[in-house]
């Protein structure tokens, strides 16, 4: 599956700069966070192939890369190497190649092992992003399959989150918007309260789904991280609605501050925390848990 990001602008900056803020102990956040005491621009993004990022972040992966390279001789066990080598590749055909080799060669194993919910959930995975119905239906198959593997959840929620966007956005938007044109959307109508309706419920069973895979590896890092990613779209799009269930008619900036305090109350923060926990010598891991540490204290004001 191509990767589509949704990048968040931190709603702080947005909120700081519009409104009035309460003074602040420097050395105290400095500690909080757990960041070098100095000026920086921090930022994070949700990317459907790994969760939370950190903007402008960059991995070197040439030596795995090279290794699995290598190992390519043909064998059985060259679907998992061109699977792995699909999410270490950062130029797009590349990814595109290893995906399509790898999906051959999975779909080929499945045919022999029809009930392997593992199998089923790589031959998803690999799949162009437009062969969506093939890609839901295989994620599905897998869950039931493989009702006690947490990957094969996690990558049902996965999907169903980039679906649940999509169906927000609707058809005809390419890439993901900025968190102000995000909130654009919102505020101006543009979205049907109709395709709000289908695109939370969508963005409901993705929660769901990696409820599950945590509940089942609850020591996996990377499951919280995903789950993050899935639960702060689940809590923008339940800021939208009031109590009653009707989309609610108010600005952009109260949109903003209610998403940042529901992000809060849904621990979104937490699990964010939890997964730099159990990846302790992860930097990527280490320094978004910071930011969402700082998020934290913050986004309780406006819960």
């Amino acid at each position: 599956m191509n990767i589509r990001r949704l990048a968040i602008v931190l709603v702080f900056f947005c909120v700081a700069s519009r409104g009035e803020c309460q003074p602040v102990d420097a050395k105290k956040l400095c500690e909080l966070i757990r960041l070098p005491k100095g000026s920086m621009t921090l930022g994070f993004g949700i990317n459907s192939r790994r969760g939370f990022v950190l903007s402008g972040e960059s991995v070197d992966h040439s030596a795995e890369i090279a290794a699995l390279e290598k190992a390519l001789c043909g064998d059985a066990m060259d679907a998992e190497r061109y699977y792995r080598l699909s999410e270490l590749y950062d130029q797009t055909e590349k990814r595109r190649q290893a995906d399509a080799k790898a999906a051959v060669l999975f779909r080929k194993q499945l045919q022999e092992d029809p009930h392997n919910g593992r199998l089923a959930m790589r031959l998803g995975r690999c799949l162009p992003v437009e062969n969506s119905a093939e890609i839901e239906m295989l994620l599905r198959r897998a869950v039931k399959l493989a009702p006690n593997d947490g990957e094969c959840w996690v990558e049902l929620g996965d999907f169903l989150w980039n679906k649940s966007f999509e169906t927000f956005v609707g058809p005809g938007m390419k890439g993901a918007p900025q968190m102000d044109a995000f909130m654009s959307i919102i505020a101006t109508g543009k979205v049907p309260p109709e395709r709000l309706r289908a695109s939370r419920k969508i963005a409901k069973e993705a929660h769901a789904c990696m409820d599950r895979a945590v509940t089942i590896a609850p020591r996996r890092s990377r499951f919280y991280l995903t789950r993050a990613t899935a639960s702060s779209f689940d809590t923008m799009l339940d800021s939208i609605f009031d109590e009653s269930g009707q989309v609610a008619t108010i600005d952009g900036l109260d949109v903003m501050a209610r998403v940042f305090g529901k992000l809060s109350a849904a621990k979104v923060f937490a699990d964010l925390q939890k997964a730099a926990e159990l990846e302790p010598t992860s930097p990527r891991a280490q320094a978004i848990a910071g930011c969402a540490q700082m998020l934290s204290v913050l986004g309780t004001e406006f819960v």
